[in-house]
Order: structure tokens, then C-alpha cells, then sequence
């Protein structure tokens, strides 16, 4: 079985301030996603600290959703979309029960195996959800708007899958 590493810069900065999703980027983060097992996730082998560098070694995936639309220009047949999108639904249905938000749904982090198997790849941006420190509503809101987000440019990609083209030029 193939194997693809993705090196990461421990302790390098942040994006943005501390808050209370934390990017998961670190050696949590690492430990985190060794946890995630399903069949619509991109598996996580292994992962190698030393001093310098955080190396995770994943399943080798060949190709992702982008390059499978591009050799399909006039759009997808009806049936892969939706063999697609049940197996996207499944993979966020797992990670979500998890309290993982992905924060990243897009064509190039959406991967496809030989099989036709979907996967979800890349989950740097992502964010633990429902930790709520506080009983300020503004804490609550973010990870409700965080998760309607992901939701609505799902179904952007969707229609894009299916006709070819971006719903939203520019926009995603």
C-alpha cells in the first residue's frame, strides 16, 4: 500500500489569535485525526515528531475531486454525484459526531480512490465544535455559522459536480 507524508512546522504561527477552536495543527491535532478510522477519511498511518518537524503519513489517494471534474467538463453522470455526496455525508456525519468541523470543504481536499471511494483529506483548518468555555452567545454563534457554512458550500459544490460549472464564480 502506497503511502503520502504531509510535513508540518510544529509551533509555527497561527493564522489567527488562540480561540476557542483551536486549529488543530499540532501534536493533539496529529493524535486526533490517528483516531479517525472510516471509510470516507483519508487514514492516518503514522506520525513521526522529532525536534524540527511533525511528518503524518497518510494513505496514498491518487487522484482528488478537481482533477476528476476536469477530465469531466460537461459535468458528472447523475448517479456518480450522487455516489459522491452520500460518501462525503457519511465521512462529515462521522467527523461531525466527533465534534470535528472540517472548515475546508473543497474539490482538492475531497480525494478519489482507484475504487471510486471518496475521502476526506486535510484537516488543518479544522476545528474542535461544541467546546463552549462561555455562555456568551457570540462563542455559541461562530460554530453555528462555522457549520452552516460547510453545509451551504456543499451544496455549491453539488450543482458544480453535476453541471460542470462553479455556482458561485470567484466566491469559493
Amino acid at each position: 500500500m502506497s503511502r503520502a507524508c504531509r510535513l508540518l512546522q510544529p509551533g509555527a504561527p497561527r493564522d489567527k489569535p488562540q480561540t476557542v477552536e483551536q486549529p488543530l495543527r499540532d501534536e493533539h491535532a496529529a493524535s486526533l485525526l490517528k483516531g479517525l478510522k472510516h471509510a470516507n477519511i483519508v487514514l492516518l498511518h503514522d506520525i513521526i515528531h522529532t525536534k524540527e518537524t511533525l511528518t503524518l503519513v497518510f494513505e496514498y489517494v491518487h487522484t482528488d475531486l478537481c482533477q476528476y471534474m476536469d477530465k469531466h467538463p460537461g459535468g458528472l453522470h447523475p448517479d456518480n454525484v450522487k455516489l459522491f455526496l452520500f460518501q462525503l455525508l457519511r465521512g462529515l456525519s462521522y467527523i461531525h459526531q466527533r465534534y470535528i468541523l472540517h472548515r475546508d470543504l473543497k474539490p482538492q481536499n475531497l480525494l478519489i480512490s482507484d475504487t471510486g471511494e471518496l475521502k476526506l483529506a486535510d484537516f488543518v483548518t479544522a476545528v474542535l465544535r461544541g467546546l463552549v468555555l462561555s455562555d456568551k452567545w457570540e462563542v455559541r454563534q461562530t460554530t453555528v455559522e462555522i457549520h452552516g457554512r460547510e453545509e451551504r458550500h456543499l451544496g455549491y459544490k453539488t450543482i458544480q459536480a453535476r453541471t460542470g460549472k462553479p455556482v458561485l464564480v470567484g466566491e469559493l
